[in-house]
């Protein structure tokens, strides 16, 4: 089941964003799902469940959003959004279209909890009356 390997990946990834954005808490994960990604969206939702635990993600919430299978034609340049796996342009019938949309598992958004300030530690007292002293001149 390689969507485990995908989740675990995307927490690590999770995990970064929260701490450069100095946060240890994530309230809210989105992440795009393409048909031809190769990805079964409820087994990524049942990684999530089981692999957020102990992570700052522990009590985010994943929305996975499913975007369709879009293809351009190269003969007409014409857009076409597949219903099913019949790789023709709709407009002129050509099989010769790329692949837009669709084809990829990928992050879109991570919502941070704000942060709430520590308690103050005895470190942060004894740097604190050191500047005070440093200032004063003593």
């Amino acid at each position: 089941m390689h969507e485990h390997s995908l989740v675990r990946s995307l927490l690590t990834q999770v995990q970064q964003i929260a701490l450069l954005n100095g946060s240890n808490e994530v309230t809210d994960i989105e992440v795009e799902v393409g048909p031809l990604s190769g990805i079964e969206s409820s087994l990524v939702e049942s990684a999530f469940t089981t692999l957020r635990m102990g992570t700052c993600a522990e009590t985010s919430k994943l929305t996975v959003r499913h975007v369709p299978l879009i293809v351009a034609c190269q003969d007409c340049g014409t857009e076409t959004e597949l219903e099913c796996f019949r790789f023709r342009c709709s407009e002129c019938q050509s099989g010769s279209v790329k692949v837009i949309q669709g084809e990829i598992f990928r992050l879109l958004t991570v919502t941070l909890a704000e942060s709430k300030p520590s308690e103050p530690t005895m470190a942060d007292a004894v740097t604190s009356a050191t500047t005070e002293e440093k200032r004063s001149g003593s």
